[in-house]
């Protein structure tokens, strides 16, 4: 196993324990490679009190601010798969949806596939000189596909791989709101490419459970985050029609096609970061 696991959980220590954790140990995957970060000293105490056979690490209140926490505590170079507290299997596409001619079929990721096959995820990454990538970000076999693709999409926060750059963190301009939308553009401006396994995808809950994304405040934070995100940079983004049934905004990236003229202005440029690039596109530079 040629990578470590990193958890961020908050007030959510059942649901870790049932879901991603008892997952973890039933893909056979080793826990001394298994870290949760932790909010203060007294969740600390009470995820211990759980008897996680894991690292417990002490980091910051907030997803954005944990994730920064395990960049600084892992070395430079590591390789780390962030996954969400409340996932309760992978699935892996066998076969894509062709209209009038086949059918989508896919089964449970096993316990002898897991390592394996993030293991070579993380080293063709390495192979192409990137330095994330994620999976399928919705668990509905219909609209999986076969190909790993490494333009700019959505890079979901619930399962990601990153190798660990210590002067790249996790933008906190938006909180914890949309961070995955964030990082995804962060990471593509800066790499020029994001690679997503489209044939792999997670089943979680995210809108479930105290200290999920279960609330009005919650509904009205991704709202104003979204409006933010298509407001600063209406290159890349555009609201999306929310599904029935929800309080939640969303947006997804545009059409792909200008993307190559905007990398290029980008790098001539010598833009360091997202928030750079962007005050250059508003002032025409």
């Amino acid at each position: 196993m040629n990578f470590k696991i990193a958890i961020c959980s908050y007030q959510r220590k059942n649901i870790l324990f049932t879901k991603t954790y008892n997952l973890l140990q039933n893909l056979n995957v080793p826990l001394k490679n298994v870290y949760i970060f932790v909010a203060d000293y007294e969740e600390e105490e009470e995820y211990k009190a759980m008897g996680f056979k894991c690292e417990i690490v002490l980091s910051h209140l907030g997803l954005v601010n944990a994730r920064n926490c395990a960049i600084d505590y892992f070395p430079e170079g590591q390789k780390i798969l962030f996954l969400d507290d409340d996932i309760s299997a992978f699935k892996i596409l066998d076969q894509q949806f062709v209209k009038d001619t086949s059918k989508p079929t896919s089964h449970k990721m096993s316990d002898c596939e897991f390592i394996p096959l993030f293991n070579s995820y993380f080293d063709e990454m390495e192979k192409r000189r990137l330095f994330i990538f994620g999976v399928y970000p919705v668990a509905n076999s219909m609209f999986m596909r076969l190909e790993t693709t490494y333009d700019l999409r959505l890079l979901c926060g619930g399962a990601f791989g990153i190798i660990n750059r210590k002067n790249v963190k996790n933008s906190i301009v938006l909180g914890d709101s949309k961070e995955d939308s964030l990082r995804s553009l962060q990471y593509f401006l800066k790499d020029r490419e994001c690679m997503r396994v489209n044939k792999i995808s997670m089943v979680t809950a995210n809108y479930k459970g105290k200290g999920g994304m279960n609330n009005e405040s919650r509904a009205l934070k991704e709202k104003q985050s979204c409006d933010w995100l298509v407001e600063n940079y209406p290159q890349f983004f555009e609201l999306k029609k929310a599904k029935k049934n929800t309080l939640y905004s969303e947006i997804k990236f545009k059409q792909k096609k200008i993307y190559k003229d905007i990398l290029e202005v980008s790098q001539n440029n010598g833009f360091k970061d997202i928030l750079d690039y962007n005050q250059s596109y508003k002032y025409g530079y």
